[in-house]
C-alpha cells in the first residue's frame, strides 16, 4: 500500500493486542491531503494542525473471517469547513477488497470534497460581488466571510420587502434559496409574512452576472402575487 501510493511509513500505525491473538487490530492511516486551498473557517479558535486520518479496525469472527470497520477522522477546522460529518461519509469497505484499492479511493473522495468546497467558496464570492453591483444600494447586510448569506430591502410601487438569499456550501451546483419577507405582515402565529422560492430559473453553468440578472428578473415577475398574498 505505502508503495503504490502518497503514502510514507510514518503516515501508517498498525496497533495489535498480542496479548489476544482473537482481538482487534487497529490500522491508523494519516491520508496526504492539502487543505491549504480551503476557505477560512468562520471561527476565531486556533483547532491546530489540519489533518485527514483514516482508522480501520480488523476484527476476526467465526462466520466470514475478519470483520473490517472504517471511520474518517478529521481535525475540527476541516470537519467544520467541509460542512460537518454527515457531508463526509466513506464507503463500506467492499467484500475481497484491499487496502492497495480502498485507501487510494478514500483519499482521492476527500481530494475531491476539497477541492469542490474550495471552488465553490470562489464561486460564491463572485455570485455575492454581482449581487451587490447590481443591488448594492438596497443591502442590509451579507457574510463577508463565508459569502453564504445576502439581505436586501427593496421597493416596488410604495410596498418595502426583504429579500434574502442563503447560498449553500457546494455552489454552484447546488440551489440558493430565496426568501421574500413582508415588513408590514405577519402570519396566523404571529410571524413574518414570508415566501421561499426555490422554483426560479437556475442553471449552474451560468456566470454570476447572469445569475443576478435572472434574479431580477424572477423578482419583478412574482413581486405582485407575493404582495397580494401577504396583504390578504
Amino acid at each position: 500500500m505505502i508503495g503504490l501510493s502518497d503514502l510514507s511509513e510514518q503516515d501508517v500505525e498498525i496497533v495489535v493486542n498480542k496479548k489476544n491473538k482473537n482481538g482487534p487490530a487497529n490500522l491508523l492511516i494519516r491520508l496526504p491531503i492539502d487543505f491549504s486551498c480551503l476557505p477560512p473557517s468562520l471561527t476565531n479558535h486556533n483547532f491546530g494542525e489540519e489533518s485527514a486520518v483514516l482508522f480501520i479496525t480488523f476484527t476476526p469472527t467465526d462466520v466470514s473471517g475478519v470483520k473490517i470497520v472504517p471511520q474518517l477522522f478529521l481535525s475540527p477546522r476541516v470537519e467544520h469547513v467541509l460542512g460537518g460529518g454527515s457531508n463526509l461519509r466513506i464507503p463500506m469497505f467492499p467484500n475481497g477488497g484491499c487496502l492497495m484499492d480502498y485507501v487510494p479511493h478514500v483519499c482521492q473522495l476527500l481530494k475531491n470534497k476539497v477541492e469542490q468546497v474550495a471552488a465553490g467558496f470562489e464561486k460564491r464570492k463572485e455570485y455575492t460581488a454581482a449581487f451587490l453591483r447590481h443591488f448594492g444600494r438596497s443591502l442590509l447586510e451579507f457574510d463577508a466571510e463565508g459569502f453564504s448569506k445576502l439581505s436586501f430591502l427593496f421597493e416596488w410601487k410604495e410596498f418595502y420587502f426583504t429579500f434574502h438569499i442563503v447560498l449553500p456550501l457546494y455552489f454552484p451546483q447546488d440551489k440558493p434559496s430565496f426568501k421574500l419577507q413582508s415588513i408590514y405582515h405577519k402570519t396566523y402565529n404571529n410571524q413574518p409574512f414570508t415566501r421561499v422560492c426555490n422554483d426560479y430559473p437556475y442553471s449552474p453553468r451560468w456566470d454570476a452576472e447572469e445569475m443576478a440578472e435572472r434574479a431580477k428578473t424572477f423578482l419583478l415577475e412574482n413581486i405582485p402575487k407575493f404582495k397580494k398574498d401577504s396583504t390578504q
